[in-house]
């Protein structure tokens, strides 16, 4: 099916007599295409959001958890953890914000990117905490 596509693209653009609009054409293409494969093969945001929420709320649980079950002097490291996570629940909820008003707005490839990352970023420190709350905990 895509090598029709293909064929019935490339003879489309043959069709078009002068070289400077062929070239534009087949770089608003090229353009289409990545753009398309860049949405379709990243998660949404909003999925991103839930996913990085679920993941926060089972570290709470965790922390909750390893705060509840050993002594005083290793909760003080995990106050610690708490604090840092605190941080990060509160990165989270201005991505959030952030990708609400972009939906009000123009939501563009870039801002999508920008948003992507930093839930990635906010993603990876609160596996981290996750991590060292679950070692401490050992």
């Amino acid at each position: 099916m895509s090598q029709l596509a293909f064929s019935l693209l490339f003879s489309a653009i043959s069709l078009i007599p002068h070289h400077a609009s062929r070239y534009t054409l087949l770089g608003f293409s090229a353009v289409f295409v990545v753009a398309s494969a860049a949405y379709y093969q990243h998660p949404s945001a909003p999925a991103q959001l839930r996913d990085l929420e679920e993941l926060i709320k089972q570290t709470e649980d965790t922390l909750r958890e390893a705060h509840n079950e050993f002594p005083l002097n290793f909760r003080v490291s995990l106050a610690g953890q708490g604090i840092r996570l605190l941080k990060e629940k509160r990165t989270a909820s201005m991505i959030h914000c952030r990708l609400l008003e972009t939906h009000l707005s123009m939501f563009t490839l870039r801002r999508y990117f920008i948003i992507s990352g930093d839930i990635r970023r906010c993603a990876r420190e609160v596996k981290h905490i996750h991590t060292v709350v679950e070692a401490s905990a050992l």
